[in-house]
């Protein structure tokens, strides 16, 4: 039976089914593939957020790569180093140290306050609510914190990252100015004399609720209510009275407006609430007497011997999201810190990165930081060297020496009889009779008398010294032929006849 073959309808129709099927496969793989590249293209570089070392290799918000950056696009030099600061160092450079997982010794801060004295510039700053010994051998120790007061960098846009105004701090951590009470001042470095403040905080601070923190409730709590008497806080609040050009005013303006609108909109059928609306509404602010700023220094700058120092309260300062921040102006005060330290000249400014590198360190590595770098640990050093002295210098040895024993040894020549006796014993006489030639020539053959064998040194022996022929001719015969076991002491004494007639001069 013939098998029917299918008609050339069906199959035009199946191969236009299947490229239809390899089309849609290859847009549908086009477009996820352009969807892909476009989410790769547009996700941002993010770094981790919880990185707050102060390191420029890192772009992380919290770190300070844009400083460097920012230093190096405007013309400075910039170099880092993963070396700890111990060695003489330059004296034209500014050097960049901050805190950070590797603390700094006593013997790298003296290092460096030495090249500042000597001209070298040092831009310093903490880490994060850590106390940093550097800053207190220049005499600075942080304080509370305020408002900083913001530089903004001209027209700034508009902030387009709602997140990264939440990252953005407006109150620093300031330096405390006041002199140290008398019982701690013989321990602690004086504030430094002549500082210059480029970035400053407001300790006094007015809450969105009327209310003062800061040296304002100092104040409040010695002031009496009366006529003609600044009104207190609680009076302030309750009739709504604020300071007209304060910075509270307007957020408790803001407040009222907000209250009293949602307030009629609920109550709209409400005549009672309308009223308060009303009320509210018609409220005026009465201007009273503004206080005056409690400002501090949160970035101060100062002479140190021939150098300058720039030392910051807070770290935020130089944080890439602060920087970033066009209305903070944060990186106007950096600029303004570099050029103080340059002194009109564009110098290498030097990122110590060493301070920034992590720490894994073993119990012997904090064993040896606690006793170079603690009193404590130094006294223990001072007891352990102080004892090995004494059992060096009174001390028992804990073994008793070990002498070796000595013994002398003789001549071959000393023991011709004992030898001699040997060898007739086992009629060994021309062997006797050979080593006591070689003996005779290893003690008096000289010159080329090294290179005869033993009977050509015994005839040469016998011309030079004619007395000793008859006993070089019997050493010479018994060396070739045997002799009897009787003839060994004559042997004997015809080497020592031949020995002390070539020692005799």
């Amino acid at each position: 039976m013939a098998t029917r073959s299918p008609e050339p309808s069906t199959l035009a129709e199946d191969a236009l089914a299947r490229r239809r099927a390899r089309r849609g496969t290859l847009a549908i793989a086009a477009v996820v593939l352009g969807l892909v590249t476009l989410v790769v293209l547009l996700t941002p570089v993010s770094d981790s957020g919880s990185d707050t070392r102060l390191t420029t290799r890192s772009y992380g918000p919290g770190n300070a790569r844009l400083a460097a950056d920012l230093a190096r696009r405007l013309g400075w030099r910039v170099r880092t180093t993963d070396a700890p600061l111990r060695v003489a160092l330059d004296s034209t450079n500014i050097y960049a140290v901050f805190d950070g997982p590797t603390p700094m010794s006593t013997a790298e801060r003296v290092a460096l306050l030495d090249a500042v004295r000597r001209g070298a510039g040092l831009l310093v700053a903490p880490a994060t609510e850590t106390p940093f010994a550097l800053l207190d051998s220049l005499g600075l120790r942080t304080g509370e914190a305020g408002d900083v007061t913001p530089t903004p960098l001209g027209g700034c846009p508009r902030e387009t990252d709602p997140l990264g105004v939440l990252r953005v701090r407006s109150r620093m951590v300031t330096f405390d100015t006041a002199t140290p009470k008398r019982s701690s001042t013989r321990s602690l470095v004086p504030y430094p004399a002549g500082a210059r403040t480029l970035l400053a905080s407001d300790l006094r601070v007015v809450t969105p609720f009327g209310a003062l923190t800061g040296a304002d409730e100092r104040d409040d709590s010695v002031a009496a209510s009366g006529a003609g008497k600044l009104p207190t806080r609680a009076d302030r609040l309750m009739s709504g009275v604020v300071t007209a050009d304060s910075a509270g005013a307007a957020a408790v303006r803001r407040w009222n407006d907000s209250a009293a609108a949602t307030r009629a909109s609920r109550s709209a059928d409400s005549s009672a609430g309308a009223t308060f609306a009303g009320a509210v509404a018609r409220q005026r602010v009465t201007p009273v007497p503004s206080r005056a700023p409690d400002l501090q220094p949160t970035m101060v700058a100062f002479q140190l011997g021939r150098g300058r120092v720039v030392a910051l309260a807070d770290p935020d300062v130089l944080r890439t999201d602060q920087m970033r921040n066009c209305a903070m102006g944060s990186a106007l005060s950096v600029v303004r810190a570099l050029e103080y330290l340059s002194e009109g000249r564009r110098r290498e400014i030097v990122f110590a990165e060493y301070y920034q590198l992590p720490r894994d360190d073993g119990a012997g590595v904090v064993l040896m930081e606690w006793l170079r770098g603690t009193d404590a640990g130094r006294a223990v050093l001072t007891l352990i060297a102080a004892g090995l002295v004494l059992l060096f210098a009174r001390g028992r040895r804990t073994l008793a020496p070990v002498y070796r024993a000595r013994e002398e040894r003789r001549s071959a020549l000393e023991h011709v009889d004992a030898l001699a006796t040997a060898w007739q014993a086992v009629r060994g006489t021309r062997t006797v009779a050979r080593m006591l030639a070689r003996g005779i020539r290893r003690r008096h053959a000289a010159g080329r008398w090294r290179a005869m064998d033993d009977a050509e040194f015994l005839t040469a022996l016998s011309q030079r010294h004619p007395a000793i022929a008859d006993d070089a001719a019997i050493l010479a015969r018994a060396m070739h032929d045997p002799a009897a076991p009787t003839a060994l002491p004559a042997l004997r004494q015809a080497a020592a006849h031949i020995d002390a007639e070539c020692l005799t001069p």
